[in-house]
This record gives C-alpha cells, structure tokens and sequence, in this order.
C-alpha cells in the first residue's frame, strides 16, 4: 500500500500547473556551482550580520553599563530616493 503521493502531485500539476515535469535531470556540474554559490552566499550573510551585530551588541552593553539610553538614529533616505 503507497500513498500514491506521485500520482496527486501529478494531477494536480496537470491541472492548474503549467505540466511541466520536474524530475528533470540537472547537469553535475550545474549542481557544483550552486552548491559553491550557496557557500558563498552563505558566508556573506554571516559576515554581514556578525558585522552590524557586534558592534550594535557593544554598544548596547556600554549604554547599560554607564546608564545611559541607547539610541540608534537611521536617516531619511527617501529624500535621496525621490530625487528629480
């Protein structure tokens, strides 16, 4: 007894999809580049959040340290948007 999940999956597909397949084969060497891209990617979040988060973390700490209120000010970027 299967749960005859395929054969859903392809009604409904045939259906309001476009029919497409998708058990298309990909090429291995597609696969490498997307997995390195993904690494890649990966690592350039992390460092991006690792650097805009430690020094707002610090200066979080030292504000409450010194009993003072921490504040962060972000400028109106509208103005440089909506330029004409």
């Amino acid at each position: 007894m299967g749960c005859n999940c395929k054969n859903k999956v392809d009604a409904i597909n045939k259906m309001y999809g476009d029919g497409d397949n998708m058990d298309k084969k990909t090429n291995p060497f597609i696969k490498i580049l997307e997995f390195i891209a993904r690494i890649i990617f990966g690592i350039l979040c992390g460092a991006i959040i690792i650097v805009m988060a430690v020094p707002m973390l610090i200066y979080v700490i030292l504000c409450i340290m010194f009993g003072r209120q921490a504040n962060f000010r972000i400028k109106d970027v509208s103005k440089y948007l909506n330029k004409e």
